[in-house]
Formats: structure tokens, sequence, C-alpha cells
């Protein structure tokens, strides 16, 4: 049986900590962050509590995850 590598940080911060789908994080990518989405719009405080310790400051939300928490409000 093989082991998996791990993913690189890279990879990860391109995906969505909640749902693991591409978070369109124009940061993550190494575009310009005004371009991101989440600068159009605001992430509920609730969405981002959701986030694990280890993942705060090094992946974003996808907006459909950062819509569904904030639409618990």
């Amino acid at each position: 049986m093989t082991t998996p590598l791990p993913e690189s940080a890279t990879a990860a911060a391109l995906r969505c900590p909640l749902c693991e789908q591409d978070n369109a994080c124009s940061m993550a990518a190494c575009e310009d962050a005004a371009q991101c989405w989440c600068m159009g719009m605001r992430v509920s405080p609730l969405a981002l509590a959701r986030v694990a310790s280890q993942d705060r400051q090094r992946r974003c939300l996808c907006a459909a995850c950062a819509q569904a928490a904030a639409a618990d409000i």
C-alpha cells in the first residue's frame, strides 16, 4: 500500500476549508487581491468561526460556503 504525498500548502490554499472545492481566491492564485470575489461581499463571522484553527489565515472560504453561512444568521 502506498502512502499519499502530503498536499502542498499552495494547493491547499486554493481549496475551501469547509467544502474542499475551489475557493477562487485571487491571493492564493498569486493575483491581485483587490480583484477577489470576497472584496465585494461581507463574510459572516459565523462562517469564519467554522474554519479549523490550523486553516485560519491560510485558506479562504469559497463564495458558496460564505453565503450559506451568512444565510444561517
